[in-house]
């Protein structure tokens, strides 16, 4: 059998490789194209690689702040796992307090090195929660975005007044859409409040000044939870070692319960209570002198499709004069032939 087994692969490979002479002495399509001096015959064999939507490049852009996420995270365990001879839940801990600003001192390194990489450590943590914070940003502007363009859409379509209903429609859907994240926020933090204060008082033994106090500072993030005098997240203030796993454990928790429930209700307090777009974009139904004036930019007496949606978003606040007249002219430095148009003849 052994023998069967070696002579059918020498079989084989003799076989793939007269198939791979034969296949050489063939000529391509593509190949006879370039020869025959048709290259564009050629090039369309080849498959265009599709341009990324934004919705791909922004899901890439955040898989990367992922990536950086998790080996920032594996980077602290590593060193202070080692160096510092911590426990993860120390090490954790420690690292959410360089992330937010929040609760550092309770825990510090107590070697030299330790120090020296802590400084560093905490700059890139400052960059990694500000990139991380630039997409719930993104992602609140996006939602404003999308509501904004809904309003344009609708009024370019039907009757003035059919316009007007559509967009009303859609800007008390947009509104009690707000007002409902808005009132959830502030239930969810009031309730979080009210179980601090509980747990300070009730569990704890704190007197009621002083739970009111630490609940309102420990949820708000002034300080983490291990200010409580119940939570041993260390020795004592500025040292390292000392703390025991079920309080460290709760730290960990309680820092994700309360970020989440601040960073919902922060995010919903400003795109409730923030400035509405909407009212800015309104439909400008009448033209006057003083209209006409102020979008005519190169003071020609008339007014081009360029300058009215330039005066459009200068007036709803998106952007400013000099940023439309920058992307203008970087329009008409790639419009080589100067047709007013962007085409193959200008592609150097």
């Amino acid at each position: 059998f052994g023998s069967s087994r070696a002579q059918a692969t020498i079989f084989a490979a003799r076989s793939l490789s007269r198939a791979a002479d034969c296949c050489a002495h063939v000529p391509m399509e593509g190949a006879l194209s370039v020869e025959s001096g048709n290259k564009e015959e050629a090039q369309s064999l080849v498959p265009k690689e599709k341009p990324l939507t934004p919705d791909e490049i922004a899901k890439r852009r955040r898989k990367v702040y992922l990536g950086l996420f998790v080996a920032y995270l594996v980077i602290g365990f590593s060193f202070y796992g080692t160096v510092e001879d911590w426990h993860p839940t120390e090490t954790l801990v420690f690292t959410l307090s360089v992330l937010t600003g929040c609760g550092y001192g309770h825990i510090i390194p107590a070697t030299k090195i330790g120090l020296v990489f802590t400084a560093f450590f905490i700059v890139f943590g400052m960059v990694i929660f500000a990139t991380f914070a630039g997409e719930v940003l993104d992602l609140v502007m996006a939602m404003e975005i999308d509501a904004l363009a809904s309003s344009m859409k609708a009024q370019q379509t039907g009757t003035r007044e059919q316009a007007a209903e559509v967009r009303k429609e859609n800007k008390n859907r947009m509104l009690n859409k707000k007002r409902r994240q808005f009132l959830v926020g502030v239930m969810n933090l009031s309730a979080l409040l009210l179980g601090a204060f509980i747990l300070f008082v009730a569990v704890w033994g704190e007197d009621v000044a002083d739970g009111f106090y630490h609940s309102f500072v420990s949820v708000l993030k002034l300080d983490s939870i291990c200010l409580a005098d119940a939570v041993t997240c260390s020795a004592g203030w500025h040292t390292s070692g000392g703390g025991n796993v079920w309080s460290l454990t709760f730290t960990i928790a309680w820092y994700v319960l309360t970020y989440g429930t601040i960073g919902h209700f922060l995010v919903a307090t400003s795109t409730y209570l923030g400035l509405d777009s909407d009212e800015k974009m309104s439909k400008l139904d009448d033209l006057d002198e003083k209209h006409l004036d102020r979008m005519d930019a190169d003071n020609d007496g008339k007014v081009s499709r360029a300058e009215f949606l330039r005066d459009r978003l200068v007036q709803a606040g998106m952007c400013t004069a000099s940023d439309v007249d920058a992307i203008l002219k970087n329009f008409d430095d790639l419009d080589i032939t100067k047709t007013g148009f962007l085409s193959q003849a200008d592609i150097k």
